[in-house]
């Protein structure tokens, strides 16, 4: 499509769009056409492969409701459910350690600045061994 035939296209469409749309929103309306319209003759290669494609069955709620489904037995379903149980509450009591250990760091950490700002700790030697 050479540059006079590509306008007279956009003029074309601009002509449709006369009635619905003020001429100062032709922009937002005539590109987005003009795209999808490019990559119509872009992908029009593909196109019979895709539609061909798209006729195959596929995976739908129908389709995932008529498979047939296995569940254990009820005596099996109850000791998964506890074993979820044991572990989740295993990570809960290592959470709480961990967020224990946060509060005691962060404790010491108030406690250690507290000193040094005060005096109570030389910091001085350790600012001379930590240079290069």
């Amino acid at each position: 499509m050479n540059q006079q035939n590509l306008s007279s296209f956009i003029w074309s469409v601009a002509d449709l769009l006369r009635g619905d749309y003020k001429q100062s929103e032709y922009g937002k309306v005539i590109l987005p056409f003009t795209v999808l319209r490019r990559l119509d003759c872009v992908l029009d290669g593909t196109k019979q492969a895709v539609l061909k494609e798209q006729e195959k069955p596929n995976l739908n709620i129908e389709r995932i409701g008529a498979l047939l489904t296995v569940k254990p037995p009820l005596d099996e379903q109850v000791a998964i459910v506890e074993e979820i149980e044991r572990a989740s509450g295993n990570y809960d009591t290592l959470i709480a350690e961990a967020e224990r250990a946060i509060d005691l760091l962060q404790e010491r950490r108030t406690a250690l600045i507290s000193a040094a700002v005060t005096g109570k700790i030389d910091v001085r030697r350790l600012i001379e061994t930590e240079a290069p």
